[in-house]
């Protein structure tokens, strides 16, 4: 028995949000779960958890789908050069970011 993960609030809203905008843009877009999923290269029970908004699919199986339904991501529509220049902006961001963070030592006592 596959167990779910614990999740915030937000992270259900989150979900159930997204499952929303994908199962509208099938509808809207007459497409049938069974070739959402033929499309995507993945089962239709995968299709399915997609649009239920489950947590336990891969990202980019849900990425792919939102593409395939013409969704979209972060605010960007399709194509979109926004997407792109957010991910240059946040990799030299992390750029100047230490690569490795280590939790902090136990603090000296100097106290003789």
């Amino acid at each position: 028995m596959k167990k779910t993960p614990l999740l915030s609030l937000q992270s259900r809203e989150a979900l159930a949000l997204f499952a929303t905008l994908l199962e509208t843009a099938r509808r809207e877009r007459r497409m049938s779960q069974a070739e959402l999923a033929e499309r995507a290269g993945v089962s239709r029970a995968t299709a399915q958890a997609v649009l239920k908004g489950e947590p336990q699919v891969a990202i980019g199986t849900v990425f792919e789908i939102a593409a395939l339904l013409g969704a979209p991501l972060f605010n960007a529509e399709p194509g979109d050069r926004h997407l792109t220049e957010y991910r240059q902006w946040l990799e030299a961001r992390l750029a100047l970011l230490p690569r490795h963070i280590h939790p902090p030592k136990a603090g000296i006592d100097d106290n003789f």
